[in-house]
């Protein structure tokens, strides 16, 4: 695929993702994503919260889209390097390690967004608030 076969109006639409992605990342090399104003990385983008919600739900979007990212990379690194087992936990730990050198808020961040949601596991067929019977 060319460049040239992508619409305008999508090639703007990604420009636009990147940017908000980016500009929200930024923010964390020194402090937790919560404490950082949806204005902040819209003015750093360059575009409005109108257009932060046509692309988003809520802020907590962005860290979910940087971990995968993150893993993504890292599934790619594991596989062209050949990693298994150990080697490939090792991998990741120093990956995460390097990050957390240069991105200090992020991890923490991380952490902290998924311990707020509810995470509880969910029975197929189960009603809620109901035990199922063996």
């Amino acid at each position: 695929m060319n460049i040239r076969d992508i619409l305008l109006g999508e090639l703007k639409k990604a420009k636009t993702k990147i940017a908000l992605y980016e500009a929200g990342i930024s923010f964390t090399h020194d402090r937790m994503f919560k404490d950082v104003l949806l204005d902040d990385f819209c003015r750093m983008a360059g575009t409005s919260r109108v257009t932060f919600f046509k692309f988003s739900g809520k802020k907590e979007d962005l860290l979910v889209y940087y971990i995968r990212v993150w893993l993504t990379y890292r599934i790619i690194q594991i596989g062209r390097q050949r990693l298994r087992g150990f080697e490939a936990i090792r991998s990741v730990l120093r990956s995460l390690a390097e990050n957390t050198r240069t991105n200090k808020g992020i991890m923490p961040s991380l952490i902290a967004f998924l311990s707020e949601m509810d995470m509880h596991c969910k029975i197929a067929g189960a009603k809620p608030g109901r035990i199922p019977r063996r």
